[in-house]
Parts: C-alpha cells; structure tokens; sequence
C-alpha cells in the first residue's frame, strides 16, 4: 500500500498510533530487483501475456512497471516495512 504521511515519517506515525518497539527495514533496492526481473520476464514472454491479456493490457502493465522502475532509480519510489507492537497493558 502507497501512503502519503507529509511531514511525518512511517516509524513516528506508529509511534503516534501507540505502537512499541517500532522499526523499519528499508526494502527498496530487492523491490527494485524484483520490478526489474518483473519486467524482463513479461518481455520475455510477451507473446503469450499478450495472447491473455490483450494487446492494452500488456502494454499497460508493462509501462506501469517501467514507470515505477524509473521512479525507485531517481529515489521518488522507496519501499519499506515497518512494524511494532502493541504495548502491554498491566
């Protein structure tokens, strides 16, 4: 899920929500090996996608992939985990 947090960073959010324990594991450059494999693989088996999919419908996953490869190469697009706990309550 795409989030827009402004000001705010992913860990201060769950802080701010009651999380514990908070951390982030930065994601982005294996999300960019997977986006770039995704494409090639797809290019490499065009004819058949194209044969379920349709002509558009290739052509538009394929530029909606190439679109989000070029966005994580200029540091627009990050991807990351964060998590936390719940506190305890006594």
């Amino acid at each position: 899920m795409a989030v827009a947090t402004g000001n705010l960073d992913h860990v201060e959010l769950m802080r701010r929500a009651g999380f514990v324990d908070v951390k982030e594991f930065g994601g982005t450059p294996a999300f960019a090996t997977v986006t770039r494999a995704w494409v090639e693989e797809w290019d490499r088996h065009r004819d058949a996608l194209v044969e379920l999919l349709g002509p558009a419908g290739f052509h538009d996953r394929q530029r909606g992939r190439r679109n989000m490869l070029r966005a994580i190469e200029h540091g627009v697009l990050e991807r990351s985990l964060v998590v936390g706990r719940a506190p305890t309550t006594g």
